[in-house]
């Protein structure tokens, strides 16, 4: 792929992580650190791209036609596009499944009070940042700030247990 088509590429990959990342707030998927958005829309398009502006592909095709065939570049695309579809339907197959079987035993979310306030505390008994900095919800932060952590088996704010776990 010669330079000039690779900071295309890549710009246009930016725009199909924006697209995605975009889709998946409209769509009220929960996916904070925009996997979907990455991973699909970028390796999407890097899959396509990788057809449509390399020295064999579309683009020279059409410019080169002496040089670069027309219908071996099409060619080349078709099979990107069946393994962009092939790592579509994988990926679906193996992990449709293991969701469901998460969510058949109530792993797949914390409660939504813990959602919302954040899952620092609530996991780890400290907040990740400093309290003064955004506040955490769970109180008015003084007590985290006296108390020494202790393991109690679960999660436990304000001395309220909020979710059971075994330590393991």
């Amino acid at each position: 792929m010669p330079v000039w088509t690779s900071a295309i590429t890549g710009s246009i990959a930016g725009m199909a992580y924006l697209a995605f990342s975009e889709l998946c707030l409209i769509m009220r998927i929960d996916d904070p650190l925009d996997a979907f958005a990455v991973h699909f829309g970028g390796g999407l398009w890097g899959l396509i791209s990788a057809c449509l502006v390399t020295e064999k592909g579309l683009l020279f095709s059409l410019i080169d036609p002496e040089n670069v065939k027309f219908d071996e570049a099409l060619w080349q695309l078709c099979w990107q596009t069946l393994c962009a579809v092939a790592i579509i339907a994988w990926s679906a197959l193996v992990l449709t499944p293991a969701f469901l079987i998460l969510k058949a035993f109530g792993k797949m979310r914390v409660p939504r009070e813990v959602e919302i306030r954040g899952l620092d505390i609530f996991k780890h008994g400290e907040a990740a940042y400093p309290l003064t900095a955004y506040g955490h919800g769970w109180g008015d932060g003084t007590e985290f700030i006296i108390t020494p952590l202790q393991d109690v088996g679960g999660d436990v704010v304000n001395g309220k247990e909020i979710y059971k776990h075994e330590n393991k």
